[in-house]
């Protein structure tokens, strides 16, 4: 048998385990020999949960593909958490997670299964997803085979190694088999030689198709047997921690609590405090350690130490967790300043630093307030106080200001200092320091959104002794102060960024970097002034900072700027745009995982201008060239094809045997479009959203919404039936065509209304032979009218013109009346009903609160791609705004033109579908359908109507081509190629962000645009003179136009300026 890792009497066993004979879950009576299953849950995360004792029907692949393994290997019980766990029972899920090292590092055999990315992918070679290959040849009576891919490199290069989750799980399993596409590895710690040969008997007789390895000392993660004998362990272990992708960021430091648990050894424990961690003895272990200071180790001063961390890079907040913490930034953790081992804490360092927290509104000293709750600190966090208040006494200290190194390095900044000055001011005290930061780059300044200057205030916790850094090379150019920053608003302090002070040769280096995810460290002057301070201090009123240079630290949690309900496209994307522009948000999701059902399939070029903006539009595999999206009416696929249409020509029928593809159009965009299905972009859009800081949190309804003059209030209820209250400046709803905001808001629609309600079945099977270059089928039998199209990857989905319930057989049934044969293999993914409608809100703002996408404007499916797509261009419109008033750079006034252009579009779009032939069907009969507007003008030369632009009047038509307006303010700027340093780049290229932008060949304007490389002349294209320009706004809109030079120029943008961008305080330029 395998080799058990020896057990503990304090270690914790699962309270419940799977009989992977009886299908069951059972409770845990005593020891018991079990599997861990770790796996990445991905969408399989919205599974159905167990029912008391007893299993869903339908499970994940991978647990099904886990019990087979369990059963196969003669063993019976499977751990897992998502159904060992019971999230109703709160605190006995506290409990269990609290114990995550435990059940990992008792479990007989981990399965990890390193392929796909969700559950759903099942263990390839256990049932019906079989693993790769290996290749052989044969040479005569010889046989070779090729060499197989490290299997190491496999697991390290899978999903499963990116998440923060399994991270944990990996560190703590004892032995473990994975599974990966190409070949099955199993790792054990130090079992003997006998034993592994007993199991790799075992896995073969199990596994007959090749492709086992297996190795006994191969340190995957480097996990278990040495790293806790370290005390800078609990470094390493958050940083690589903090690396890997967190699903739900409020699990930040649920995911840890194993690992905190585990570190350290003997009497020493190691706790933590909102994740931050404290190795140190518990109390009793501290009393009987007796009253010599020398012999105890220092708690709050090990906290303080630990509390100057630094990250690897920028991050943005975690609104559940203190900015004080790691945990309260998306970051990858650096650890502290220097390693604890390295500090030389000798009970003098910190003893005149005053740390407490505020309990029942009265200060508290934070080490007895530790010590009454006993440090029963892997509980309920909202129980503790997320208030510091931090108090030093200081020295003085005299710095000139601070000196750019060299142009090509903004990272540090130096500042000359006395080598009198060096000597004295290093000593036992402590500092508190005042810095002055003049920002030189307005991104800075508008990302921590203050003025030009600010003042941040900080507390160096710790220093090095200034005779050991020079007599002692291991000290050599190590950090010799750390400070911890923050900054000073309308809701307190919190913390953005760190201090380092680095002694080189007399030379201070400041190191400043800010704690956000769009902020570019480094780009800022720094200058420091040090006060001396009684050393006596008291603690400061509740109120927060006193007037005097003894200063308080008061650390809190500050509001994400923009709440954003719903998770679809058009909600990522909205997170997407505000994250471009440096706004964080937090995703409101009720559902529990992307849907199953693809939903849309086309996105339009200017929607791939959008995402080209992005950065992620080399994701988005766009259509050919020449591609033409054909639909056709048939009997069946294998029957009598009636005709054929183009997908963008439904006036001009051909039969099928004359189809031509129609002249190339001039090109309006860099872009083509995409024929993506909606739930893969979804999930490239999540997944980019997660990586750049976005908080999406799923499974998360919302109740009510609540608006002041400062903020939106949303009461949400959360996974576990609990309702809390999130608090934003603005609110976007993008929740769909029943969009919960909008009917608390009272909202009413109007337009076409309800057409029809349809069903689907999503269904998988081989028909690309049948297709004929035809993606979309019209279904003309007498008995079946049904509209069939193709995603491209193997799915297809039949829609029913009607409301009927269908069980699997007439589902099948159908099926192969649609295909024309019954004898393909069809595999029903997911059924479908929705509601055929057009309708659009009669304002999409109320308030704080915009509505955007469905939740806005409900329009069906069409040729024009009106749905998604139209969602998608909302919240681009309306996210620049959004982050120029959140800056202060423009009033709130700005954000009332967001109704004014949008709406307008939207009902548009509405009458225009009903121009066209596909709904002229759904009219009533005294309504006459409307003129039919060009393809590309509804695409790209919609003409918007506000007081955000000059030179616009009601006159002119809603649409027209981008050649046809040439350079209409109220238009999107067109599209054209220009060449600069013989590189060829759209000018969209250079459109973008929250600036604004000014076109013109004359270099009197100082903005001189490069050589064109397409056809036709600049003043053409933006309709101007040799000396006239456009003005841009951030979203590529053309605010204002003069066709020649005005004769003050700079007094005359100045003045076009304030007025389009709504700008707070006008300046000449």
């Amino acid at each position: 048998m395998i080799q058990k890792i020896p057990r503990e009497e304090s270690d914790v066993l699962p309270v419940s385990v799977i009989d992977c004979h009886k299908r069951e879950i059972v409770p845990v009576c005593g020891p018991c020999d079990y599997v861990a299953l770790s796996y990445v849950w991905g969408q399989t995360a919205a599974q159905e949960a167990p029912k008391g004792d007893s299993l869903p029907h339908h499970l994940p692949r991978i647990v099904e593909d886990a019990m087979t393994v369990v059963r196969e290997l003669g063993l019976q019980y499977l751990w897992v958490d998502r159904y060992c766990l019971d999230q109703s029972k709160k605190a006995e899920f506290q409990a269990q997670l609290n114990q995550m090292a435990d059940i990992y590092r008792h479990a007989l055999i981990t399965i990890i299964g390193a392929a796909g990315s969700d559950g759903d992918y099942g263990l390839p070679g256990v049932s019906s997803r079989h693993r790769i290959k290996q290749p052989r040849i044969k040479i005569g009576d010889y046989t070779l085979w090729y060499s197989m891919t490290d299997p190491r490199k496999l697991v390290r290069e899978s999903a499963w190694m990116t998440r923060a989750w399994t991270y944990q799980e990996g560190v703590f399993s004892w032995n473990w088999i994975a599974f990966t596409d190409e070949q099955v590895f199993f790792q054990r710690s130090n079992t003997e030689q006998t034993n592994l040969e007993r199991w790799w008997k075992t896995s073969c007789e199990m596994f007959p198709d090749g492709g086992l390895g297996a190795d006994a000392n191969c340190p995957l993660l480097n996990m278990y047997d040495k790293v806790w004998q370290n005390e800078g362990a609990i470094h390493q272990l958050l940083a690589q921690y903090t690396a890997r992708k967190l699903t739900y960021q409020s699990d930040a430091i649920n995911g840890t609590l194993g690992l905190l648990k585990r570190c350290g050894n003997g009497p020493y424990r190691m706790n933590h405090y909102f994740g931050i961690p404290i190795l140190g003895p518990l109390v009793i272990h501290r009393k009987a350690m007796g009253r010599d200071p020398s012999r105890r180790w220092p708690l709050m001063e090990a906290f303080l130490v630990n509390l100057c961390w630094k990250t690897k890079g920028p991050g943005p907040r975690r609104a559940e967790f203190p900015s004080w913490s790691w945990a309260g930034w998306q970051a990858v953790y650096e650890g502290s300043a220097q390693p604890l081992a390295h500090i030389g804490l000798t009970g003098r360092s910190l003893t005149k630093v005053k740390l407490s927290v505020k309990m029942k509104q009265v200060l508290v000293d934070w080490e007895a307030m530790c010590n009454m709750i006993h440090w029963d600190l892997y509980g309920d966090l909202k129980s503790l106080p997320p208030e510091l208040y931090i108090q030093a006494p200081t020295v003085p200290l005299t710095v000139c200001q601070g000196l750019k190194e060299s142009e090509d390095n903004f990272a540090g900044h130096a500042a000359h200092l006395a080598p009198m000055s060096w000597c004295a001011v290093l000593n036992d005290n402590e500092y508190q320091i005042l810095i002055e930061i003049d920002l030189v780059d307005e991104e800075v300044a508008s990302t921590l959104q203050t003025k030009d200057s600010l003042l941040l205030k900080g507390i160096i916790l710790r220093h090095l002794d200034p005779h050991a850094a020079l007599e002692y090379n291991y000290y050599d150019n190590q950090v010799w102060a750390f400070a911890l920053v923050v900054l000073e608003d309308k809701g307190g302090t919190r913390r953005v960024g760190s201090l380092e002070l680095r002694p080189d040769n007399y030379l201070v280096r400041w190191k400043y970097s800010v704690d956000h995810s769009s902020a570019k460290s480094g780009k800022c002057w720094v200058r420091g002034l040090l006060k001396e301070v009684s050393a006596d201090v008291e603690i400061p009123p509740s109120s927060g900072a006193s007037s005097g240079p003894n200063t308080s630290i008061l650390a809190t949690s500050v509001h994400q700027p923009v709440i954003i309900v719903g998770a679809s496209l058009v909600g990522l994307s909205a997170a997407l745009c505000l994250s471009k522009h440096r706004v964080p948000t937090i995703v409101l999701e009720k559902h529990a995982a992307i849907s199953k059902h693809p939903r849309a399939i086309g996105f339009t070029s200017r929607t791939l201008e959008i995402y080209r903006w992005l950065g992620i539009a080399d994701q988005i595999p766009e259509v050919p060239k020449d591609f033409n999206l054909m639909r056709a009416r048939v009997e069946s696929m294998t029957g009598k094809w009636f005709e054929s249409t183009s997908w963008s020509d439904t006036g001009n029928s051909n039969k099928r045997s004359s189809q031509e593809v129609p002249a190339p159009k001039k090109q309006y965009s860099p872009s083509r479009g995409a024929a993506l299905p909606q739930d893969q972009l979804e999930a490239i859009l999540q997944v980019t959203a997660i990586d750049r800081g976005v908080d999406i949190r799923r499974q998360h309804w919302v109740k009510n919404v609540m608006q002041n003059q400062a903020s939106v209030i949303v009461t949400v209820v959360d996974p576990q039936g609990k309702e809390i209250q999130i608090e934003g400046s603005y609110l976007i709803a993008a929740d769909g065509s029943r969009s919960t905001i909008r009917e608390l808001l009272q909202i009413p629609r109007n337009g076409r209304g309800h057409m029809q309600t349809m069903r689907s079945v999503l269904f998988r099977a081989p028909l690309e032979e049948y297709m004929q270059g035809v993606h979309q089928f019209n279904i003309d039998q007498p008995d079946l009218k049904a509209f069939m199209t193709t995603y491209n990857d193997g799915r297809w989905v039949l829609m029913f013109h009607d409301d009927v319930e269908r069980d699997e057989p007439t589902l099948r049934s159908a099926i192969n009346q649609a295909i024309g044969r019954s004898d393909l293999s069809v595999d029903i993914i997911t059924t479908g009903r929705w509601d055929l409608a057009a309708l659009v809100a009669d304002t999409f703002q109320s308030g704080r609160v915009f509505l955007a996408g469905d939740a806005a404007h409900t329009l069906p499916p069409n040729r024009g791609g009106y749905g998604a797509n139209t969602g998608i261009h909302d919240v681009d419109n309306l996210a620049w705004k959004l982050a120029a008033v959140l800056s202060g750079k423009s009033s709130p006034e700005l954000l009332d033109t967001y109704d004014v252009e949008r709406r307008p579009v939207a009902l548009l779009r509405h009458d225009q579908i009903f121009a066209r032939a596909d709904y002229k069907v759904h009219l009533d009969k005294a309504t006459p359908a409307g003129k039919k507007l060009d393809d590309d003008a509804m695409e790209f030369g919609q003409l918007y109507l506000s007081n955000g632009f000059i030179g616009v009047d009601n006159n002119l038509p809603r649409a027209l081509k981008p050649d046809e307006w040439a350079g209409q303010p109220g238009t999107h700027v067109p599209h054209f190629w220009v060449i600069q340093d013989g590189t060829p780049f759209s000018i969209l290229d250079r459109v973008g962000e929250d600036s604004w932008t000014l076109l013109s060949e004359s270099a009197e304007w100082g903005n001189v645009v490069a050589q064109f490389a397409d056809e036709g002349s600049f003043q053409e294209t933006l309709g101007v003179s040799a000396t006239g320009a456009s003005l841009l706004r951030p979203d590529g809109y053309i605010a204002w136009r003069t066709k020649e030079m005005p004769a003050n120029p700079a007094k005359c943008l100045d003045d076009v300026v304030t007025q389009v961008a709504f700008r707070v305080n006008s300046r000449q330029n």
